[in-house]
């Protein structure tokens, strides 16, 4: 009963039922008590009486009623703190899997501009270095022509590129080829001054042009 009492202590309706069950749990014990001591006496004539009144199963009959609205009671607890848990378990999932999908979304986010900013670095970092190594190389020239051949080997190696040739405007108008990296003999050949085509059009307009899939013998 000192179990029962704490288990329900928060329930004010079990607690009232708690106390009735006491009651009648000490009504029962009571009467059970006199007829063990009325058939001890040799009065068995008035433990038999007390027998056979209705006291004992009227008692009885309370004590299973009320403890059938205990059960009742808590089983309709239990089912209703069921239904709740499972509605919370629900909200809970939905906020748990939607808060992950939030979350991957925020992580690929910044997992994206990370990625940008890193290559953004990574990009600042290579030129810086190419600009110092080119410095180092450039250090001791004198003449268009030996700083063109520096510039030229340098960049050819630092850009991986096929070919490359640098050009000194040594007037106004006018551009002399000071420095080659892997140009095609004829080219080559053909003289250092007056270039043509993309690269005169590129001088004239001030500004970068670049093309792509070039025919194999198109300088």
């Amino acid at each position: 009963m000192a179990q029962l009492r704490s288990l329900v202590a928060d329930n004010p309706t079990q607690v009232e039922r708690t106390r009735a069950i006491e009651e009648l749990s000490a009504a029962k014990m009571a009467e059970l008590k006199r007829t063990v001591e009325l058939g001890q006496s040799g009065r068995s004539d008035e433990a038999l009486a007390l027998v056979r009144s209705d006291r004992g199963r009227e008692v009885m009959a309370g004590l299973r009623a009320t403890i059938g609205e205990m059960s009742d009671a808590e089983r309709g607890i239990l089912a209703t703190r069921n239904r709740e848990w499972e509605t919370a378990a629900t909200i809970s999932a939905g906020i748990t899997w939607g808060g992950s999908a939030l979350l991957l979304l925020r992580v690929f986010g910044a997992a994206v501009l990370s990625g940008r900013d890193f290559s953004a670095q990574l990009r600042q970092t290579w030129l810086r270095r190419g600009e110092s190594e080119l410095a180092g190389r450039l250090q001791g020239a004198e003449t268009p022509e030996a700083v063109g051949a520096r510039v030229a080997s340098f960049l050819g190696e630092y850009l991986e590129a096929r070919v490359a040739a640098v050009y000194f405007a040594e007037a106004p108008g006018r551009l002399r080829r000071v420095g080659a990296f892997g140009l095609p003999r004829d080219v080559a050949a053909a003289g250092a001054d007056e270039p043509g085509g993309l690269t005169r059009e590129a001088y004239r307009s001030n500004r970068f042009i670049e093309t792509r899939n070039v025919p194999e013998d198109f300088f």
